[in-house]
């Protein structure tokens, strides 16, 4: 859209801001408007701030966090003109951020909500009872500086794995002997977990049937699948990142809980494209069971268990807002991953507290250009952030916490 349209445009580049780095861009006046609408003068105004809203019952509170407040007065009536020959004025301004921000954030569930909003505000003042003022509103996005990330982001590469895993018997029916399963999720030994970055992770799934006799175990059928049957593709394994939302507004509090990425399985968008998986499947090894000093017995009586194993390796990038506390709002994330098996009730769940950080320590400036922003327009979103269209859309009631009288 041209900046003429309107009587004030914003242009501000497309960026991920780290706290502490400076916000930089122009607000553009349209003379031939600006004349019309009897604007008198121009304010750009830095705003930041942390909202909850808790509802219990028919009572429903609401807090607000300060964040940012910062002012600039960038024109004022006969102050400066356009050159001559043009309608078009330029006026630069830049901010300077406060360290140690929360990031960009929202969240929404039944009956609460939470976000940490940013944005720029170019305010055309016109004066007069019955005037309302002119308001051009650009999100932004925050992170925070974070050395200790970008000091992980390094060492990835080189870092040695941990495993955590979980084991569980499980039988197909009501009845009968018990076979084993068992997750091992491997992935880089480090205290956070960066932001826009590949991080490599293994998962090996192990299953044991239950103890039969060897001409039993050699009589089964040649494709009959043994149970339990490790997953035969990666897409039978859902695996996702969550995130749990601790909140308070006020004397309310509040817990919600969210699925906030998806690695494998359910929940995936095959439009999106994902890192390879590599499967590495194992043939079934026959594993005799015998006692210490036991005797040996017969090879056809001899009782022992098919063991099965397959290993699955990839990578994932994390693209959402990090782990972060402020007075109102404490976020946590963890890793979810569900391998299912045959039988009722014999899905095999794994639990894994991680902690994300932004993994940077300066402002990224994205691939696509800024966009200059007219009265009533909002910005496309910056593709490295993942946030909810309500944190673009200006006329969200949350934004409406901005509009100051002034």
């Amino acid at each position: 859209m041209s900046p003429s349209t309107h009587a004030i445009s914003l242009s501000i580049p497309s960026s991920v801001y780290s706290s502490g780095s400076q916000v930089k861009g122009e607000v553009l006046l349209d003379f031939r408007q600006l004349t019309q609408d009897k604007i008198q003068e121009v304010h750009v105004k830095l705003r930041g701030f942390a909202q909850t809203l808790v509802t219990r019952d028919r009572t429903t509170l609401r807090e607000v966090q300060p964040l940012i407040y910062s002012n600039l007065s960038v024109w004022s009536h006969g102050s400066e003109y356009p050159a001559p020959g043009s309608d078009l004025l330029r006026l630069p301004f830049y901010f300077h951020l406060p360290d140690n921000l929360p990031p960009s954030f929202q969240y929404s569930g039944f009956q609460k909500s939470a976000s940490v909003l940013y944005s720029v505000t170019a305010v055309g003042v016109r004066p007069g009872t019955f005037q309302m003022n002119r308001r051009v509103r650009t999100p932004l996005v925050i992170l925070p500086m974070d050395q200790l990330g970008m000091q992980v982001r390094r060492a990835m590469p080189s870092a040695s794995f941990r495993t955590v895993y979980v084991e569980e018997k499980m039988r197909r029916g009501l009845w009968g002997d018990y076979g084993t399963a068992r997750i091992e999720f491997s992935f880089p030994d480090v205290r956070v977990l960066p932001l826009f970055c590949d991080i490599p992770y293994q998962i090996k799934i192990v299953t044991t049937t239950a103890a039969l006799s060897a001409a039993k175990a050699h009589a089964l059928p040649a494709g009959k699948p043994l149970f339990p049957s490790p997953p035969s593709a990666h897409t039978d394994i859902d695996f996702k990142l969550c995130r749990c939302v601790y909140i308070r507004a006020k004397r309310f509090t509040a817990v919600g809980e969210s699925d906030v990425a998806f690695i494998l399985g359910e929940g995936t968008n095959p439009s999106k494209p994902h890192p390879a998986v590599v499967m590495e499947a194992q043939e079934k090894v026959w594993t005799p069971l015998r006692a210490p000093f036991e005797k040996e017995k017969a090879a056809a009586d001899e009782r022992g268990v098919w063991v099965q194993k397959v290993k699955f390796t990839s990578k994932m990038r994390i693209t959402v807002p990090p782990t972060f506390a402020t007075r109102l709002i404490h976020s946590e994330h963890f890793l979810y991953m569900r391998v299912p098996f045959a039988g009722i009730g014999n899905d095999l769940k794994l639990r894994v507290p991680v902690t994300i950080n932004s993994g940077i320590d300066a402002s990224m400036q994205l691939d696509q250009p800024g966009s200059s922003v007219g009265e009533g327009d909002a910005p496309p979103p910056p593709p490295m952030l993942d946030l909810p269209p309500a944190y673009w859309d200006v006329n969200d009631r949350d934004w409406s916490s901005l509009d100051e009288k002034d």
